[in-house]
């Protein structure tokens, strides 16, 4: 609530931005030590003034490397995680050349084409892209009682796009309540999805999304 009064204002926001601990917890609990999805409810629904001023991040120079808590696959989905919510995608120097040590030097030029460089540019063209991802009204559509699905939903000027991700070591099969959707973002190279699917064990999906939300969902087997 204190922050929140900085940022709110009254008239212009007297912090230029604030850094959201709580949700960096619940991203930790969620995708690197596989606590139920549920556990982002309270990160997600939380009241935030000028949502689009607080900075969002998975690691620092006080915390644990991404790389260093999982393989890549991991890393991948939390960034797509942390790309595909509203407020200010915050990366730390060498998750890009997948640094594991916490203030590890960088003498030698990083690799552009290391497959996280690669990766990061993809997802910052695709956040550019869509701004119902910065912009948009988030809506958390489905969580799991364990590891497994989570989805929400990002709506701007008609647009609504749905991020799905399967933190679970078994595939989950999904059902869109609808028609099938089209991909605009997929680590496996999906580019589209019937209105039932089997999403993958650490596959992350950014649909098209219809007007009705995210229906029911039951475990697959992978």
């Amino acid at each position: 609530k204190a922050i929140n009064a900085y940022i709110k204002g009254p008239g212009r926001p007297r912090l230029d931005a604030a850094v959201d601990l709580p949700l960096n917890e619940a991203l930790t609990q969620v995708f690197y030590r596989k606590a139920p999805t549920e556990r982002l409810k309270a990160a997600l629904k939380a009241a935030r003034a000028n949502r689009h001023l607080w900075v969002n991040f998975l690691d620092n120079h006080d915390i644990e490397r991404m790389s260093a808590r999982a393989g890549p696959e991991t890393v991948k989905q939390s960034l797509a995680a942390l790309f595909t919510l509203p407020g200010l995608p915050c990366v730390y120097y060498g998750t890009e050349a997948g640094l594991t040590g916490a203030r590890q030097d960088m003498f030698a030029p990083p690799d552009p084409e290391a497959p996280l460089a690669r990766f990061l540019r993809d997802l910052i063209a695709f956040r550019k892209a869509n701004p119902a991802l910065s912009r948009g009204k988030l809506r958390l559509e489905k969580t799991s009682h364990g590891p497994g699905l989570l989805a929400w939903s990002s709506s701007y000027r008609g647009t609504r796009l749905l991020s799905v991700f399967n933190t679970a070591p078994n595939a989950v099969a999904c059902d869109l309540g609808g028609p099938g959707a089209a991909v605009r973002l997929s680590s496996h190279a999906r580019a589209s999805v019937p209105p039932v699917f089997l999403l993958e064990p650490g596959e992350f999906l950014v649909l098209e999304a219809q007007a009705a939300a995210f229906a029911a969902v039951r475990p697959g087997n992978a």
